[in-house]
């Protein structure tokens, strides 16, 4: 009865699982290791598991033989082909069972499916690889510094390289932006606060890189335990910006040498938006503009005003560029000539 209770919970356990004698003849499987193993036949009882099994990975094989040794192995993932072409991803463990004089009597091997999981990771590195986002972890208690493979990536180190945390505070830097990162690391392991930072790193090739580092605490016992976060090669955006202010830094000092300003006019709703050298051109206090379009059409000359309007329509219209003088008249009555493009 206990061999038939035993052999029912593996045939219908939702794992694939096989139990062979010491010639490695099947006496017990599951349906499932049937579905995945066997060349379409409905029973392998009996039959060696070498001959009645698809061809799989040499490393389960020498498991297997190992096994009739005394010797129980566990396999974290391997990737199996299937009879259909078919890649799945398995995890085993192949356990030798002894008999009362200690003897090798059968062996258990147990397959867990770790397909999806496979696949999410794999998903996860080519999502890394392309946003250029690596990840990283921290062991407080025994000191053990992870890197993913695209943070190696971006410290241009090698897939064998392991890190400490001596060695990744000092690729940032030297100066201002090692001295934040050991402030925030710190501050993260002793009070456990998180930290978001933009800094420069020195790659192990001498580049200088823009990254942003992410960390997180994990805590255990209400102590720091772990940190954990994300690594990100940002300097193509950051350099751009870096450009785009000098840039308008440039812009701003030319404008107000030549005395020229820029404006912006936002058609749907009404609203008129000035820098800093279009109030000193009109003459008017930032607080005193209300921001419409009006604001700016009362202040021409009236008898320019029916022109510039009406050259104002046609470049709404996008039917000629407005490149047009004027004259409008200030606060004090006194008038000054503008030229304004659209």
């Amino acid at each position: 009865m206990k061999t038939l209770a035993v052999d029912f919970l593996v045939k219908e356990s939702p794992n694939a699982i096989a139990i062979v004698d010491t010639k490695l003849n099947y006496i017990s499987y599951s349906n499932q290791w049937l579905s995945n193993f066997s060349f379409h036949e409905t029973d392998i009882s009996n039959k060696n598991i070498f001959d009645v099994t698809i061809d799989t990975p040499e490393p389960f094989k020498d498991a297997i033989k190992n096994a009739l040794n005394g010797d129980e192995h566990i396999n974290d993932d391997q990737k199996f082909v299937l009879p259909n072409g078919d890649v799945k991803w398995f995890k085993w463990k192949i356990t030798p069972i002894k008999n009362e004089l200690n003897e090798t009597d059968r062996i258990i091997i147990f397959l867990d499916d770790i397909t999806v999981y496979k696949k999410e990771i794999e998903l996860l590195h080519k999502a890394e690889e392309v946003a250029r986002i690596g990840c990283w972890e921290l062991d407080l208690k025994s000191g053990q510094v992870y890197w993913t493979k695209t943070t190696k990536d971006i410290h241009e180190v090698s897939e064998d390289f392991e890190p400490n945390l001596e060695e990744g505070i000092n690729f940032y830097k030297k100066g201002a932006h090692r001295e934040n990162i050991t402030n925030l690391v710190s501050t993260a392991i002793a009070e456990g606060k998180p930290f978001d930072t933009e800094l420069i790193i020195i790659t192990a090739t001498g580049k200088e890189v823009w990254v942003c580092a992410k960390g997180e605490v994990e805590m255990l016992n209400g102590k720091a335990a772990k940190l954990v976060g994300t690594f990100q090669d940002i300097d193509q955006r950051k350099q751009m910006e870096i450009a785009h202010g000098e840039i308008s830094e440039r812009l701003k000092i030319t404008t107000e040498t030549a005395h020229i300003g820029i404006w912006e006019y936002d058609l749907v709703n009404n609203t008129l938006q000035w820098d800093k050298e279009m109030y000193s051109i009109f003459d008017v206090a930032e607080k005193e503009f209300s921001g419409a379009f009006e604001a700016w059409s009362n202040t021409i000359h009236p008898d320019d005003k029916e022109r510039t309007l009406f050259a104002t329509q046609k470049a709404v219209k996008g039917i000629k560029d407005f490149d047009e003088e004027f004259r409008i008249k200030l606060k004090d009555g006194s008038v000054r000539y503008i030229k304004r493009l659209i």
